[in-house]
């Protein structure tokens, strides 16, 4: 799952970098539609993406190096477990993490 706009050129780049570093096996790539620009959260894209997945199987982990990469609605993460890693290069503003944090962060 990506926060990147669905578009043909995007879509063939993403693919490709992700076989270039060994993901390969993989069966579906989430794309931000185009028609969400107008949301000013990318997480409720990624929410949504989630409990989509979510119908059919159980997401072990969520690695993001962004907020909108791990938070979900209503305090439900949709992971078992998740990682925020640093990125020093840019930040997007984003839902603060609920008051009582991230459940997949607390084990």
């Amino acid at each position: 799952m990506t926060g990147r706009y669905e578009d043909p050129f995007e879509r063939v780049a993403t693919e490709w970098n992700l076989r270039k570093v060994g993901y390969d096996n993989w069966r579906t790539l989430f794309m931000r539609p185009d028609s969400s620009r107008d949301d000013k959260f990318v997480s409720k894209y990624k929410t949504l993406s989630r409990i989509k997945i979510e119908a059919n199987h159980t997401i072990i982990a969520n690695v993001g190096d962004q907020l909108s990469d791990l938070v979900g609605d209503q305090n439900a993460d949709h992971a078992e477990r998740c990682f925020k890693v640093p990125n020093p290069f840019y930040y997007i503003p984003g839902d603060p993490v609920p008051s009582g944090g991230l459940k997949c962060m607390a084990h």
